[in-house]
């Protein structure tokens, strides 16, 4: 995969396609394919354990990938068993103003390596997962034109092929891919890779957005599956989510020999997270039958959870209400069985539903079989709770004509309901919206407001799926044409301040950065606060046709507008035909996606989820610290909702003294997980730069021939004058330092070999010489700037300098060590 962290890109290399994850799948010993994007911290922190992923000399080894990577000034070399591909940045910035990089020497601690340069620290980390690869920014690149770019030099022994937009397949299994950018703020950028006459260039959106960039906001948590799964259950043809509780249905399932009657899954959220989830309940109805595909369509709020049947009671269609007991979800049969007063035979009553506290509405498109204008109908809670009941309240639209399909979609928030009508003009299609009344929802409700598309055109299929939150509708229409493609596009409406108008058109349109004919985008949406998904689901991904995609929308900033997406999901064991993304539900920092036809159509269904925010004030990002400078990391981990912090830790512990001893380029790193399992890191970089040392300057004295004195030395506080006695020093200090006065003289010796030596009884007819000794020395503390010491000779009162020549020589040393170019003189003491 490939992300953007701290101002810049981290990507990953692995071999055999999506790589061999060593990581174990939750809930049991096996493994499975995991993404980098969602294991990254993980992954690094396996590496650093393990000796066998160290960097030794500037090589190293990956055995689960088996890989073989050697670090030189000219780049990084990956090796596979059939290939080797060798990386080399080139330069950053934006079109007509991209800034070469100097090439400089790599540097290895445990399983990372820096490369480091002004602005900017490129770095590696080896673990199970691969190699991953990052960069990072101290400040947003100025000039030039475009999105950001981080070129590179690539050079492959196999031919190199694109396999989507952010992934490249280097031949032998060498595969790097995946691009996913958020920034400070938590809005998700486009990003996106292009290779070109040997030169790949990673490029990221960049505009309005403030630095550091994050990673990856939602990643694959947990791939859900149901128990024993037979071809053709369609297990993810259907998917809900209310906080803590996942519901996934499987219509095509055989329950007691009765073929296609159908199940629904529920999946609670452990203590451990989403990454541990295993099946918590099945829920089945007492009167089920065969083809009555019980979970087609499916709702959860809070307690209780509604599934539909369209092919009960031949076809008229039922809808299930399971309501949790006092103890837990349980597996357990119906709490009630919802019917429509008038429906009949082929309506399909329960193609769609929806919940809403204590409102559920279901959806017969076809109802009248001969007009199929359709209708939805409204059924409210009695007061003594759930029971078998027909409708409350019939909704119906007030322009109603033949082939509407009212009811092919439906949506609940509140008190507000949206229904599509994907068959209303041509099949360009409609929505209506209907609000509660002020007496409660009565019979023959039509509608408070019809939604349009402002560029809809005939066979649309507009509001073919619907999503409303609060006062924020979605709606999708698959077979919109988008430039001369009918990829498919979904639309985007907000309430106005004083109501929702008769007729109102969309706010913003969402259309895929990569759509393609017949993708089916805008399938069915989802919204939830800020975010939106739409699925994709006959999208090609690689090489891989209909293995289909969703698309998420972050909202920038308060106002909804014309976008394509800010990130992809994809499978992270996607195969062509699955049609991931046949539906998905989103519920806060969480959402599940259905692939129903996955595995000869056994199905499957997956947990996406945000990661934990962290946040670091210190060190800063892109600062320079002086050598020595004490500097203390703080930080802090933010849980998304819902979900509590169970670790934060960086590279020192909150509160500690981070490394400013080593001059040079650095990066502070903190991971984070949560109750929920899931895993984020964020990364800064500073500079340390090198301590001056301390300058002596100006050294001189006031007497070169003097007498000694009785005075001990010390620091002039004012300018002495001239003394027939003794001394005076003075010099100049650019910093506060610990001075060491060293006097040295010549005394006579004997040359014994290429030495002079003392003389000994042994040596004295050897030739003479004259060699020099240390003959005392003292310390005092200088300030900055002039200094004066008076000396006379004496370091205490019984030890002193006798008359003779002398050598002085001054050091100094600073707090950190650091020691100033000696400085000298030479004097003589006469008697």
């Amino acid at each position: 995969m490939l992300a953007v962290s701290a101002a810049g890109v981290a990507a990953w290399l692995v071999a055999g396609g999506l790589g061999r994850s060593a990581l174990p799948r939750a809930g049991g010993s096996s493994s499975q394919p995991i993404p980098p994007a969602a294991q990254g911290v993980v992954s690094a922190a396996l590496g650093r354990a393990r000796p066998a992923y160290r960097v030794r000399e500037l090589q190293a080894h990956n055995p689960e990938q088996r890989l073989g990577i050697r670090f030189s000034k000219a780049g990084v070399t990956v090796s596979s068993e059939r290939s080797r591909s060798r990386f080399d940045l080139v330069g950053y910035g934006r079109a007509g103003a991209i800034r070469p990089v100097a090439r400089v020497g790599p540097r290895a601690v445990a399983n990372r390596v820096d490369y480091s340069r002004p602005g900017l620290d490129e770095w590696y980390a080896n673990g199970p997962l691969g190699l991953e690869q990052g960069f990072e920014l101290t400040a947003r690149p100025s000039g030039g034109q475009g999105p950001l770019t981080f070129a590179m030099g690539l050079s492959s022994s196999q031919p190199v092929k694109r396999d989507g937009r952010s992934a490249l397949l280097l031949g032998g299994g060498l595969r790097y891919g995946g691009l996913t950018v958020t920034d400070a703020r938590g809005r998700l950028l486009r990003s996106w890779l292009t290779l070109h006459a040997g030169r790949l260039a990673i490029k990221v959106d960049d505009r309005g957005a403030p630095y550091p960039l994050r990673v990856d906001p939602f990643v694959q948590q947990v791939e859900l599956s149901g128990p024993s799964g037979a071809p053709g259950d369609f297990f993810g043809a259907a998917v809900a989510i209310s906080g803590d509780t996942v519901a996934v249905s499987a219509p095509g399932r055989t329950v007691n020999g009765h073929s296609q009657q159908g199940e629904v899954y529920l999946f609670v959220r452990p203590a451990g997270g989403w990454a541990a989830a295993t099946l918590t309940a099945v829920l089945t109805a007492s009167d089920g039958g065969a083809n009555d595909q019980l979970g087609l369509s499916l709702g959860i709020s809070g307690d209780a959870v509604v599934a539909g049947a369209p092919g009960n009671a031949l076809a008229k269609g039922a809808v299930y209400v399971f309501v949790k007991p006092p103890s837990g979800w349980t597996s357990m049969t119906q709490t009630a069985k919802l019917t429509a007063s008038d429906g009949a035979a082929t309506e399909g009553f329960g193609t769609a539903v929806g919940i809403s506290g204590d409102t559920i509405v279901a959806g017969p498109s076809q109802h009248t079989q001969i007009s199929r204008k359709g209708e939805a109908y409204v059924f409210v809670k009695p007061v003594s709770g759930w029971t078998d009941m027909t409708q409350t309240a019939a909704l119906t639209a007030s322009d109603a004509a033949n082939n509407d399909f009212l009811g092919v979609s439906v949506a609940i928030s509140g008190d507000t309901i949206v229904v599509g009508a994907s068959g209303r003009n041509s099949s360009q299609g409609a929505v209506y919206l209907y609000e509660k009344p002020d007496t409660g929802w009565g019979d023959a409700s039509t509608e408070s407001a019809k939604l349009l598309a402002s560029d809809g055109a005939a066979n649309d299929l507009f509001g073919t799926s619907v999503a409303i939150d609060g006062g924020t509708v979605v709606v999708g229409a698959p077979h919109h044409l988008v430039g001369l493609q009918d990829s498919g596009a979904a639309y985007v409406f907000v309430k106005p301040l004083f109501g929702w108008p008769p007729t109102t058109t969309q706010t913003a349109e969402l259309t895929p950065s990569d759509g393609a004919t017949n993708d089916k985008f805008g399938l069915w949406v989802a919204v939830w606060g800020s975010n939106a998904i739409v699925s994709s689901p006959l999208h090609q991904v690689g090489a891989n046709p209909s293995q289909g995609a969703a698309y998420l929308y972050a909202r920038p900033g308060a106002v909804w507008t014309d976008m394509t997406q800010t990130q992809e999901l994809t499978s992270s064991d996607g195969a062509a035909g699955d049609l991931f993304a046949n539906q998905g539900r989103i519920d806060g920092n969480v959402a599940v996606i259905g692939a129903g036809v996955r595995n000869g159509q056994r199905g499957a269904a997956y947990v996406f989820a945000v990661p934990p925010d962290i946040s670091i004030t210190s060190p800063a990002n892109g600062a320079t610290y002086t050598q020595g400078q004490a500097v203390t990391g703080s930080y802090a981990c933010a849980p998304p909702g819902g979900a509590t912090i169970t670790a934060c830790a960086g590279t020192v512990p909150n509160g500690a003294a981070i490394d400013t001893a080593t001059p040079g380029a650095h990066s502070f790193s903190v991971s984070s997980s949560d109750s929920d399992g899931i895993s984020s890191s964020q990364s800064v970089s500073y500079t340390v730069a090198p301590r001056a040392a301390p300058a002596i300057a100006g050294l001189k004295q006031s007497a070169r021939i003097w007498r000694e004195g009785t005075k001990l030395p010390s620091i002039s506080k004012a300018r002495a004058k001239k003394r027939p006695v003794g001394t005076t020093f003075s010099f100049s200090l650019n910093e506060a330092a610990r001075l060491t006065f060293t006097f040295s003289h010549r005394v006579p010796g004997r040359r014994v070999g290429r030495k002079c030596v003392k003389p000994t009884g042994k040596n004295r007819t050897r030739p003479r010489c004259k060699r020099t000794i240390v003959a005392g020395k003292f310390t005092l503390s200088g300030h900055v700037g002039a200094n004066r010491v008076r000396f006379q000779g004496r370091f205490s009162r019984s030890r002193r300098l006798k008359p003779g020549s002398y050598t002085l020589r001054v050091t100094a040393r600073d707090s950190a060590g650091a020691s100033a170019r000696s400085r000298t003189l030479s004097f003589k003491i006469v008697k």
